[in-house]
C-alpha cells in the first residue's frame, strides 16, 4: 500500500518561480524520510505550486512519517530564514488510478 498526497499551494503574485527555486532544497530533505516527490508543476497563469508526494504504507504511517519530518533538523535547515509566499494550501489524500 501507498499513501499518496496532493498538494496544490496558492503563490503571492510574482513569487512562483522563486518559490519554485526554493523548493528544490525540500526534495532531498523530505527523501531522506521516504518521502516522494512524484511530480510538482508550476501553474503560471494562477499562480499555483501542485504537487503529489508519496510514502510506501498506511494513511496513518504516512503521518508519522510527516510529522518527524516536519521536525526534523533537514527540513528547519531546507527552509532557514526563507518564508514562503503561500497564500492559501490545499491538501487531500488521493487515489492514485491506473487508467491504461
Amino acid at each position: 500500500m501507498t499513501t499518496t498526497q496532493l498538494r496544490r499551494y496558492e503563490i503571492e503574485p510574482g513569487k512562483l518561480t522563486e518559490f519554485a527555486e526554493w523548493f528544490k532544497a525540500l526534495v532531498p530533505a523530505r527523501a531522506q524520510y521516504g518521502l516522494t516527490l512524484d511530480w510538482a508543476y508550476a501553474d503560471h497563469d494562477n499562480s499555483q505550486f501542485v504537487w503529489s508526494t508519496s510514502h510506501a504504507g498506511t494513511l496513518e504511517e504516512f503521518n508519522e512519517v510527516v510529522a518527524t519530518y516536519e521536525a526534523s533538523d533537514e527540513r528547519k535547515a531546507a527552509y532557514g530564514d526563507y518564508k514562503p509566499p503561500v497564500t492559501k494550501l490545499h491538501v487531500s489524500v488521493v487515489e492514485v488510478l491506473d487508467l491504461s
